[in-house]
């Protein structure tokens, strides 16, 4: 299966790009994301490294991901 061509084909349809990417193996996920271009698939970029993030694989070769959040009177 060419997951390219699937995205390509599935188009923005959000949950059936989600869904795609998470029946991939982890492999097959850093690859796709990793072929995918910055600039002009980032719709599904951010899917991937979404799918990427739950399942705690390194994005773009950083290693860990640390989420904050800040809330409005939290600003110091």
């Amino acid at each position: 299966m060419n997951i390219l061509a699937e995205l390509e084909y599935i188009g923005h349809n959000t949950a059936a790009v989600a869904d795609l990417l998470s029946n991939i193996d982890d492999d097959t996920l850093t690859a796709v994301f990793n072929a995918l271009d910055p600039a002009k698939d980032t719709f599904y970029r951010n899917v991937a490294g979404v799918e990427m993030m739950k399942r705690n694989l390194p994005i773009d070769g950083q290693g860990d991901i640390v989420v904050e959040k800040s809330w409005p009177g939290d600003l110091q």
